[in-house]
């Protein structure tokens, strides 16, 4: 059944015009918009036409509003937001889960670097000469790999393995918010603008904040620094 994409590209095309008044934040190529509650109800109508228009179909997360932008914070508000660097890689240390993945690391590894090396040396329209060369050296370097993979296999008792990605890792923008007490993150997208819905304390939520604080800091015992701590 061929799908009227129609409403959503109308969406798509209100909502660009839309974000393009306001001035992002930048933070690893993702953009953060802060919006108020009358710029956040245009995006909730932007998700009831969708969901009005696609809801029913079960292709509706091709068509739905996250396609277009991410919305960190869509059920309330929050009144507290930082940006921030997060690195994300593979570290797996638990000795049984590692011996569980070895054959499999290498495999996908072995497939991966003949694979690559093959694109990269077509794409540099290299003689088919020096091609066939360099991957003879990478067979060379896949027999040495397998020799070092049965050594570990047979001496794994006696071995700290580890699986670790931390030499490539990769390095996202994200986002620390609050939601009445409770801190929340997660990390942005860099394909779509990311928007936060935020909503400044009001000045006796600013004051009871600010009591509750001094009640808790006049019963806690401080540790060190600014560590206090108290019995719940």
């Amino acid at each position: 059944m061929k799908i009227d994409t129609t409403t959503f590209d109308n969406i798509k095309n209100e909502f660009n015009t839309f974000i393009k008044q306001f001035s992002p934040e930048n933070i690893q190529n993702s953009e953060v918009y802060i919006l108020n509650d009358r710029e956040m109800d245009l995006l909730s109508s932007f998700e009831s036409q969708l969901y009005k228009e696609y809801g029913d179909l079960s292709s509706y997360k091709k068509y739905n509003l996250s396609n277009i932008v991410k919305i960190i914070n869509f059920d309330e508000p929050s009144h507290y937001y930082k940006l921030y660097v997060r690195e994300k890689w593979e570290q797996v240390n638990d000795q049984e889960k590692v011996l569980a993945r070895l054959d499999g690391k290498f495999a996908k590894w072995k497939n991966r670097i003949k694979k690559e090396t093959l694109e990269s040396c077509k794409l540099k329209l290299i003689p088919q000469e020096s091609i066939d060369k360099i991957m003879s050296d990478i067979d060379d370097e896949i027999i040495v790999a397998r020799k070092d993979l049965e050594y570990i296999k047979e001496n794994f008792d006696d071995l700290d393995v580890r699986i670790s990605g931390y030499a490539h890792r990769k390095v996202y923008g994200a986002i620390s918010y609050k939601l009445h007490k409770k801190q929340y993150s997660t990390t942005l997208r860099n394909t779509v603008p990311n928007v936060l819905w935020f909503r400044e304390l009001s000045e006796d939520d600013k004051v009871r904040s600010n009591n509750e604080l001094k009640l808790y800091l006049d019963k806690a015992t401080l540790a060190f620094g600014d560590v206090y701590y108290s019995k719940s």
